[in-house]
């Protein structure tokens, strides 16, 4: 959806991350607007588990952009490359701080709408902040050139069929991220498309449940993994 640029502050020390929209959707009227207006309504929060955004404008050439914190971390998905199942204690810890940065996001009426391990950002004290939302609440999920936006992996059921999606959707993806924490392994896999909308769709988070092959997960982590893979 956009380019990321490190830039130097002029009048401070320091560095800001400047999102700028991918000038591929520049003709893209709809994609634009929802760019600006998830922007101004992130600027209003401040959270430790967000990637914080400072202010939104347009650069000279007309092309809107985002002001960010510079975070120095790595992506989730780095780290579960490196370390494919995570212990349950440090699971749960990036877990909640997940759900508190969704949390704040949802308070002013933002959805992240594309909530895989890439990203989720785990600074070197494992703090996590979660960057790149990109959907107002109840709004259609974004379709960029033809293509739905985010993984599929990662979709809830109400965004793999195209409806309005709502903070229940982060839940559910939030569940997925978890149980690829614990599995090594997304809960569906599917060399087709259909196949994997299909699972979303269908296949109750019970069954998935018994793939997760850990016998030192609490019943109390399974059953919020089942609650947020419910359809």
């Amino acid at each position: 959806m956009g380019q990321v640029y490190l830039v130097r502050r002029r009048l401070r020390s320091g560095f800001l991350a400047l999102k700028v929209l991918h000038q591929a959707h520049l003709e893209q009227n709809h994609v634009q607007q929802r760019f600006v207006e998830v922007g101004r309504a992130l600027s209003a929060v401040r959270h430790d588990n967000i990637v914080n955004i400072l202010s939104v404008g347009t650069l000279g050439s007309g092309i809107p952009y985002w002001a960010m914190e510079y975070v120095e971390a790595k992506p989730l998905s780095e780290v579960l490359a490196y370390d494919s199942l995570l212990d349950t204690e440090r699971a749960a810890h990036f877990g909640g701080m997940i759900a508190l940065g969704l949390d704040a996001a949802h308070g002013v009426s933002v959805v992240h709408g594309d909530l895989t391990p890439a990203n989720v950002l785990v600074l070197a004290d494992d703090t996590i902040k979660v960057a790149d939302f990109s959907n107002l609440e109840n709004c259609s999920p974004l379709r960029l050139g033809g293509a739905s936006l985010g993984a599929p992996e990662y979709w809830s059921p109400e965004q793999a069929q195209g409806l309005a999606l709502d903070r229940s959707s982060d839940l559910y993806s939030l569940g997925v991220v978890l149980f690829e924490c614990l599995a090594g392994k997304t809960p569906f896999v599917s060399h087709s498309y259909s196949d994997m909308v299909a699972q979303h769709l269908h296949t109750e988070p019970r069954a998935v449940m018994a793939s997760l092959g850990r016998g030192d997960v609490p019943l109390a982590f399974r059953e919020l993994l089942i609650e947020c893979l419910n359809k």
